[in-house]
């Protein structure tokens, strides 16, 4: 069948047209990634951005923004700033930690296993009674004098039998067992090893039943909490009521598997975080306030880049998947936006807009002017 000759005028339009747009896509490609650039580590100032699939979302909530992670299907931008204040349900990730971690700081990489496994330091017993994994192994394979001081600790032998005389401490305190995590991870483009502790508090359930019956008893005399004590450990020790599998309890916290579990968390942030620039690919900063809604202050914060700043966002914009993304700026270990990649960052300077607190504007100026020796 012979087409019209207007048919043939749109279909050799279109293909014109196709031919321009992937034309201009492989010249960009060609151009973006002329330039090989190696995976850098954070600093003071960087920019994120986060690998889909793991979970992980950013959240403006009264806006201000956050990277949190929890049970959901893919990665998600959000189209516009809630002002509920909640996450949804979702846990927020220890940015700073996440960033002193990865530049070798054990204790924040203790910090950040801790709050990525829902373990408050606060709650911490003293530190006198801290128990390192490797002690704990000793008394349960046999250690006569390791196992008699954890024993006493826990106020009960581990098949559970309570000891005859009641440790206040015991009681109220418990142990914390603290297990050492060592982490490999690629960062920056080099194998890391990252080192840290996770401290988990253990009370056998007879003194956690004891603290319950007691709590709005007032002041108790030892007479009187030795009464109630004796009241839960008779059937044990008459055999009536069986006890707690202590060693189980104590086993199954030190085991490799639970090693695991506890730096799965940090492990996919580690993975799934992508260090796009740093104060080393900014020439400065600046920002002005701009109209808002109603009385609202608005302030648009502009970077300068770096030629090899220029570059990075502009690989980064143009890898499958990443326009309609959100990236994290953090400043000194603070969220203070999340931009969306709309278009290609191809330009010198980048204008994050809208933004509402102008002291964080200020200081992110500031401190990027400080460390680029201009203030």
């Amino acid at each position: 069948m012979k087409l019209r000759k207007s048919t043939q005028i749109a279909i050799g339009f279109v293909a014109i047209v196709a031919g321009v747009y992937f034309g201009y896509h492989k010249w960009a490609d060609a151009q973006a990634f002329a330039t090989k650039l190696d995976p850098i580590l954070p600093k003071k100032v960087n920019i994120i951005g986060i690998a889909p699939g793991q979970n992980y979302q950013i959240i403006v909530a009264n806006q201000v923004a956050a990277l949190t992670y929890g049970e959901t299907a893919s990665f998600e931008a959000p189209n516009k700033d809630t002002d509920t204040g909640e996450t949804g349900g979702r846990k927020r990730v220890p940015i700073r930690e996440l960033i002193l971690s990865l530049q070798g700081d054990r204790d924040a990489f203790t910090k950040l296993l801790m709050k990525m496994n829902d373990l408050q330091e606060e709650t911490l017993p003293p530190p006198d009674r801290i128990w390192d994994a490797a002690d704990i192994r000793k008394a349960l394979e046999g250690d006569a004098t390791m196992a008699d001081r954890l024993t006493r600790a826990l106020n009960v032998t581990f098949d559970g039998q309570p000891l005859r005389q009641l440790d206040r401490n015991a009681l109220f305190d418990g142990i914390v067992i603290r297990t050492p995590v060592t982490m490999k991870v690629i960062a920056g483009g080099k194998e890391t090893e990252l080192v840290g502790y996770v401290r988990q508090p253990y009370r056998p359930g007879i003194l956690r039943t004891l603290e319950k019956q007691i709590e709005e008893k007032g002041d108790l005399n030892d007479g009187v909490l030795g009464g109630y004590y004796r009241e839960l450990a008779q059937p044990i020790w008459d055999g009536e009521q069986k006890g707690e599998n202590v060693r189980g309890q104590l086993e199954s916290r030190i085991a490799p598997r639970e090693l695991k579990q506890l730096e799965a968390g940090p492990r996919r942030i580690i993975e799934s975080a992508e260090f796009v620039i740093n104060e080393d690919h900014l020439r400065g900063a600046s920002y002005e306030e701009v109209p808002g809604a109603g009385n609202d202050r608005r302030f648009n914060l502009r970077l300068d880049l770096t030629e090899e700043g220029r570059l990075r966002l502009w690989q980064y914009s143009r890898k499958p998947g990443k326009l309609g993304s959100q990236l994290l700026l953090v400043v000194d270990g603070i969220p203070i936006a999340a931009p969306q990649v709309d278009t290609e960052l191809s330009g010198g300077q980048v204008t994050i807009k809208g933004l509402p607190d102008e002291t964080l504007v200020k200081d992110a100026v500031d401190l990027i002017a400080r460390l680029k020796g201009q203030g």
